[in-house]
C-alpha cells in the first residue's frame, strides 16, 4: 500500500501517475471547452494525458528534493506540460484547418 504514494526520481508510485493522468483528462476538457475543435474530445484527452504524464514525469526527474516538494512540482509540471502540448495541438489544428 506504501508503494502507491512513493514519489522519488528512483520510484514514482501508481496514485501519482493516477493524479498526472487525471490533470491531464481536466487540460483537455478545458482545452475542449475553449476551443472551436469541438469534435476533438478523445484526440483532446490522449493528448492531454500523455502531456500530463510526460510534464509529471519530468519534472520528478529535474526539481526537487523533498518528497512533499516533489509533489508539489510533479503536479505543476503535469499541469504545465498537459498545458503545452494541447496549445501547440490546437494551434496545429487551427493552422492546418484555415488552409
Amino acid at each position: 500500500m506504501e508503494d502507491f504514494l512513493i514519489v522519488t526520481p528512483e520510484k514514482i508510485g501508481l496514485l501519482m501517475w493516477i493524479v498526472w493522468g487525471l490533470i491531464g483528462v481536466v487540460g483537455a476538457l478545458l482545452t475542449q471547452r475553449i476551443t472551436q475543435f469541438r469534435k476533438m474530445l478523445a484526440f483532446n484527452i490522449v493528448l492531454g494525458i500523455a502531456g500530463g504524464i510526460l510534464g509529471g514525469f519530468l519534472s520528478v526527474q529535474v526539481i526537487g528534493d523533498t518528497p512533499m516538494m516533489l509533489v508539489i512540482v510533479s503536479v505543476l509540471g503535469a499541469i504545465f506540460g498537459a498545458g503545452i502540448i494541447l496549445w501547440i495541438a490546437a494551434a496545429l489544428t487551427s493552422h492546418f484547418s484555415e488552409r
